[in-house]
């Protein structure tokens, strides 16, 4: 089996030349599309191709992996402050010494109720005073940084937040749906026997920009609301009354994308840096002073005149590539 780093020298320089997360996919999702079966539909007269949702599941089973992954490695490198995570029940074996057998279990049983009621008072303090906290979902991306609940499921950015409705699998077309974003409401009605009935309706927690929100329905499965924020902040709730989220257990990074124009710019050349760092080439600080050196070498008043250029000379170990 290969090792995790055996294509990086293949794969940077694509990510490098798209410039985006979202364009590097785009080029891999169409290759396996141009040139393998994985978004052939297996059907009886062809062993060719996967059965209808297994695409779909690939993809998220990887991606679960590594999110796991760089969550464990999150929380190894955070403050020694972190909320325990909630335990719903702990078992402790209690011993108690009497020469009084009924006495004993009595004991026993006491001893152990007192046991899991002050376990679970001590691994969670906060939960007794808010009753409504909601874990907040890493794996799933239908609920990422915010929560899942019967019928429906929505994930949120600074930026935005995103709400994914169960629909029932007769709704097949925009036709059978109406969906009104107001700045501090939604609705979404079905049509069904000419008549329209509300699916979800709710009062936001906090106000959205109607122009630049959108929505689509999946055929069958659901409808996908995605909405602008007003101001760039973490909602505790989608819905007023609905229970709030933890937001001190949610993931504030921010993706590529989102990054402003410099900051793109400046993580293309720290990971273009590494790259030649394990290649073995100088970085891109490294040969800018690298040919000024080469232009001043043979200069008048260089003690290096009338020699060949050796950039051994100098050290550039210090030049750590920034700008």
């Amino acid at each position: 089996m290969s090792s995790e780093t055996d294509y990086d020298d293949f794969l940077y320089p694509i990510l490098y030349r798209e410039g985006n997360i979202f364009d590097f996919f785009n080029k891999i999702f169409d290759f396996l599309y141009r040139r393998t079966d994985f978004f052939k539909f297996k059907d009886e007269s062809s062993t060719l191709g996967l059965a209808d949702g297994e695409a779909e599941k690939i993809v998220r089973t990887v991606f679960c992996k590594y999110m796991e992954k760089a969550i464990a490695e999150h929380r190894s490198q955070a403050v020694p402050e972190i909320e325990q995570v909630p335990l719903d029940f702990v078992v402790e074996e209690t011993v108690v010494t009497t020469s009084n057998p009924a006495r004993d279990a009595d004991t026993s049983l006491v001893s152990e109720e007192e046991s899991i009621d002050t376990k679970k008072k001590e691994a969670n303090p906060r939960r007794e005073e808010d009753k409504t906290d909601t874990k907040v979902s890493l794996m799933d991306p239908d609920s990422y940084n915010g929560a899942c609940y019967e019928g429906y499921s929505w994930a949120q950015t600074i930026r935005d937040t995103d709400i994914h409705i169960k629909v029932p699998t007769h709704v097949t077309s925009a036709k059978h749906v109406q969906v009104t974003i107001q700045h501090t409401h939604i609705k979404v009605e079905l049509l069904k026997d000419n008549e329209w009935s509300i699916l979800k309706e709710g009062d936001l927690s906090c106000r959205i920009n109607v122009e630049e929100s959108t929505w689509t329905l999946v055929p069958g499965e659901e409808i996908h609301i995605c909405l602008q924020k007003i101001r760039e902040r973490w909602w505790d709730s989608f819905f007023i009354g609905e229970p709030k989220i933890n937001l001190r257990a949610i993931d504030p990074s921010i993706p590529y994308e989102d990054l402003d124009q410099e900051s793109q710019a400046k993580i293309k050349e720290l990971m273009y840096n590494e790259h030649l760092k394990r290649l073995g080439k100088p970085t891109i600080q490294q040969s800018k002073i690298q040919d000024m050196l080469k232009d001043a070498w043979d200069r008048d008043g260089s003690p290096f005149k009338g020699q060949p250029f050796d950039p051994s000379a100098v050290d550039l170990s210090a030049v750590n590539g920034s700008t």
